[in-house]
């Protein structure tokens, strides 16, 4: 003859295989969690290394433009001296010196303008609650 378990243990056994799959799965879940968290976290290293790549680029690109009108200002303060310790008229060569001037000064004005362009306003992230 066949046994007959009771229904108690037939139901505690389901109970507890019902149990185990479940454990399983949230296993499973936690490691892909796991996974999602640290690639995540890659991504977002792997963007704050790019931005920080980019901005280091950009203000030895602004540290060039910088040098460059420092050394275009220093140009014209030569050549405004100049004309200043000319004495008398003004002399063709003395002309020669403020349109050379102007020409430096409008260069200038022209590479501010363009390293200024090319600063864009940093953006500033909103904390989320």
């Amino acid at each position: 003859m066949h046994e007959k378990k009771p229904k108690h243990a037939t139901q505690a056994q389901h109970n507890h295989e019902h149990l185990c799959c479940i454990e399983g799965k949230i296993d499973k879940v936690s490691e892909q969690v796991e996974f999602l968290k640290s690639s995540i976290g890659d991504r977002i290293m792997e963007a704050i290394q790019n931005f920080a790549s980019r901005v280091k680029a950009s203000f030895q690109k602004i540290g060039t433009s910088i040098d460059g009108v420092s050394a275009d200002v220093t140009e014209l303060k030569r050549i405004i001296t100049e004309i200043q310790n000319s004495p008398g008229t003004l002399t063709p060569e003395d002309q020669a010196s403020l349109d050379e001037a102007e020409a430096l000064a409008t260069e200038i004005v022209t590479r501010l303008e363009a390293l200024d362009a090319a600063t864009e306003p940093a953006v500033i992230p909103v904390p989320t609650p």
